[in-house]
């Protein structure tokens, strides 16, 4: 089923008046048949005409094609319903590629036309259909033929091109014939349609005027309609009333065979229908559609239609349409592929997508204009359209070029940039694996290089520019190695005589100080010699003092036996001396007192030489020959007392009667014995005080001496330290002196292999300057060959195309070859004959 759809008005007829007043009629194709013929476009078209007398049913047949009753009108009354030539403004697919128009027209031999009208319809009809169905009613007699009356005229209508063309000719333009036979009623004994049509259109034996006339049609009718077709239809109903709206009725309610027949002749049309062609040139919409205009001028402008004019100029400007269309399209796909944001691309990739795009253009321009140009057109074509593309792509690979080098400047500056130079502050940070490293970032670098740039121009920029930048980059680092190294050498030297300067003077210093130490070792030495001595003598006195002490301790213990011997005799001399009791008594006990007193002074003495001995201990060795002094005093103070005890003691002896004397005497001894006791006892105290007081200077002194000691001997360690710490300088400096030696042999090295390298590169670089250049010129040659090995593929697809319309072409011609030469007598034949023998071509006739 179609889409629902409505009839619209294909061609208009309308009366104008001319400027010498004179009235005639003008076809018009109206503008909804252009919207629809346009809206087709590039698809093929199929085109049924319905024609025939008026009253006939031809719309019920147009609506049989839409699988509808009511689709063009059907009208009960004598008047006409369908005016002009109508078109179904939805067209029926046929298949894929062709759609199916149909053109319902107004009946022939109407009452309000005149035949001059009719002829113009009825040759418009035949020039623009695919297959024309001529309806009639009844079966084929004298009358159906004479309303084929048009059909003579047709030649004098229609021609095939402005020069004389006989009437064969003429049918090999016309369209599928097809007769429909309404109402039809005879008994056709066993023959099929076609053969009953075959039949009626042999000639009239007879040789009447009206028999010549009669067969004068038929022969018209042979010659131009040659591809012919028949079939019968029944009446559709019995009741005569409901025929008159039929489109009313419902299709089951028909008559079965009339149903039956209806289907074969719809089974027909679409088996047998093609599309519009004309001299192997199928139509499209557009191509359609100007064709009409064209045949509409003719007619408008009293002259007749010209076929092949008419189609040369739909063929022109279709040409020129699909000329446009495919330039539009190259430059669209062209824009696409290679606008600013697309490039640049590499020769290979833009050569390859131009190859693409120029082999999809051709295969556009060849599936546009297969159907309506042969193969000379397309090759003008092709050509026409190849310089276009030829200077297209000149200007889009120089804008490639172009841009292509300006990108590939541009990374291969940026990418450079990266490689930035390290800032080195002296030569110690210097890596000995910088060239292996920066051979690795240059890798990278011309890694990113590759895969960041395209064009053939980057190869040639990276040959012209890559090993200048190398040697720049490396000259530059180098220089700056150089430099630090001759600064640390300048620091190192500069270092070196300050550290010699340092040493001399720290060997100095260490001199003066190995003096210093000396002298104080021996000061100390001298101290310690004295402080011995000290203690030897100080161990002497003590020995000294203790042998005194048993002497004075032996002398009392005589002293205290000489007492008691004496107070023996006193005792006697009581016992003799009565009077003298009570002073005797007296004199023991001032003896008594005095032997206590003795003892207490024993106890100082033994006190004293006890302090002697603490104080002895803790003595320096200044204050000794006092106290030595002292004790030979308290000494002779003792041995004083003991020879004044022993005088006394003797005087006691002698005298008893002198007891007085000799208590007065030992009154005296006591006294001065305490005044000696006083007086030693002061001495002591501020000899002692003179001691603590010496003694606590004279540690103070040691203290500061020892501090002293331990400073120097600080000085002295921090001194061995240092020059300890000179000697490993003074090694590393000899070390760095061996070192910068080595690594200025190596810079000499590495030096003259730059000068080598750079030797070798440049002459590298001038072979591979050479060699890209080759490659250059090698990758156009091939960029050229594959874009002539495309245009030969391309060539190579549609060459069987044009070689099948060459041969179409060549058949055509053949045959008009022979159609001419059939016309020529046996001895021209022969001629031409060997003509073609000459020239190698079998002809035959």
């Amino acid at each position: 089923m179609t889409e629902s759809g409505k009839p619209v008005l294909f061609i208009k007829i309308d009366e104008v008046v001319d400027n010498d007043n004179v009235k005639h009629q003008q076809f018009n194709m109206t503008q909804e048949a252009m919207q629809l013929l346009s809206s087709i476009q590039d698809r093929n078209i199929a085109v049924l005409v319905i024609a025939g007398p008026y009253r006939t049913g031809k719309s019920f047949l147009a609506n049989r094609f839409l699988k509808q009753m009511d689709g063009f009108e059907i009208g009960p009354s004598t008047n006409p319903c369908t005016k002009g030539i109508w078109i179904w403004n939805k067209p029926v697919k046929l298949n894929e590629t062709t759609d199916l128009i149909i053109l319902d027209t107004e009946g022939l031999n109407s009452i309000q036309r005149d035949q001059t009208i009719d002829m113009k319809i009825f040759s418009i009809s035949v020039l623009l259909a695919s297959m024309f169905v001529y309806n009639n009613l009844g079966h084929i007699d004298e009358q159906a033929i004479e309303s084929l009356s048009l059909v003579a005229k047709l030649s004098e209508n229609i021609c095939i091109q402005k020069v004389n063309e006989n009437d064969q000719k003429l049918g090999e333009y016309f369209p599928h014939f097809f007769w429909v036979l309404r109402d039809f009623s005879l008994d056709l004994k066993g023959m099929t349609p076609n053969e009953y049509l075959e039949q009626c259109l042999k000639p009239l034996p007879e040789n009447s005027q009206e028999a010549i006339k009669k067969n004068q049609i038929l022969d018209k009718f042979r010659q131009f309609f040659r591809v012919r077709d028949c079939e019968t239809l029944v009446r559709p109903l019995e009741d005569e009333s409901k025929l008159a709206r039929i489109d009313k009725q419902d299709w089951n309610t028909l008559r079965p065979a009339f149903i039956e027949g209806v289907n074969n002749f719809e089974k027909k049309v679409l088996m047998n229908i093609k599309p519009k062609t004309i001299q192997n040139k199928v139509l499209n919409g557009k191509m359609f559609m100007g064709l009409v205009i064209e045949y509409l001028q003719a007619i408008n402008s009293g002259g007749i239609p010209t076929i092949l004019n008419s189609l040369e100029s739909v063929i022109s400007s279709q040409i020129r349409k699909v000329y446009e269309e495919a330039r539009g399209e190259y430059m669209k796909q062209v824009n696409q592929e290679f606008s600013v944001d697309k490039l640049p691309l590499d020769d290979e990739k833009f050569y390859e997508t131009h190859n693409k795009i120029t082999n999809s253009i051709f295969q556009y321009l060849q599936t546009k204009s297969k159907n309506f140009v042969d193969a000379d057109q397309l090759i003008t074509l092709r050509n026409d359209l190849q310089q276009i593309m030829e200077s297209e792509f000149k200007i889009r690979k120089a804008t490639n070029q172009e841009i292509a080098q300006n990108k590939c400047k541009k990374i291969f500056l940026d990418l450079f940039q990266k490689l930035q130079h390290s800032n080195y502050n002296n030569s110690d940070q210097i890596i000995r694996k910088f060239v292996a490293e920066k051979f690795d970032d240059m890798q990278q670098i011309l890694s990113q290089y590759n895969s960041q740039t395209s064009g053939n121009f980057k190869y040639q920029l990276f040959f012209n520019q890559f090993p200048q930048k190398i040697f720049e980059y490396f000259d530059i680092a180098f220089q700056r190695f150089y430099d630090l190294f001759n600064a640390d050498i300048i620091k190192v030297k500069v270092q070196l005589q300050e550290t010699n300067e340092t040493k001399e003077l720290i060997k100095n210093q260490v001199q003066l100080q190995d003096k210093t130490i000396l002298d104080l070792q021996r000061d100390v030495n001298e101290a310690q010699k004295q402080i011995d001595n000290l203690k030897r003598e100080n161990n002497k006195l003590k020995k000294s003092q203790e042998n005194s002490d048993k002497s004075q301790y032996g002398k009392i213990e005589e002293l205290e036996m000489s007492i008691q011997k004496k107070k023996a005799k006193i005792q006697k001399l009581n016992e003799k001396c009565q009077e003298l009791e009570e002073q005797n008594h007296q004199f023991k006990l001032a003896l008594s007192q005095k032997k206590i007193e003795n003892q207490g002074l024993r106890k100082e003495i033994e006190e004293l030489k006890r302090m002697g001995s603490q104080q002895g201990n803790g003595v320096e060795q200044d204050d000794i020959p006092d106290l030595i002094n002292s004790i030979r005093d308290l000494k002779t103070q003792v041995q004083y007392m003991d020879d004044f005890f022993s005088s006394r003691r003797s005087s006691l002896n002698l005298s008893i009667g002198s007891q007085e004397q000799q208590f007065q005497d030992f009154e005296q001894i006591r006294k001065e014995k305490e005044i000696l006791k006083k007086n030693n006892k002061q001495k002591l105290e501020q000899q002692k005080q003179i001691y603590e007081n010496e003694k606590q200077e004279l540690q103070r002194k040691i203290e500061v001496q020892v501090k002293y000691i331990d400073e120097i001997r600080a000085k002295n360690m921090e001194l061995i330290n240092q020059n300890q710490e000179l000697k490993t300088k003074s090694t590393q400096v000899s070390n760095l002196i061996q070192e910068n030696d080595r690594l200025r042999e190596q810079l000499a090295a590495k030096q003259f292999n730059l000068e080598t390298n750079t030797q070798v590169l440049n002459e590298f670089s001038k072979q591979i300057e050479k060699k890209a250049g080759i490659i250059i010129e090698l990758e156009n040659q091939l960029a050229y060959i594959k874009s002539y090995n495309c245009q030969l593929i391309s060539f190579k697809e549609t060459f069987p195309y044009i070689l099948r319309e060459s041969l179409k072409y060549a058949l055509n011609r053949n045959s008009m070859i022979k159609h001419s030469l059939s016309k020529l007598n046996d001895e021209d034949v022969n001629q031409v004959k060997d003509c073609f023998t000459k020239a190698g071509i079998q002809f035959k006739l």
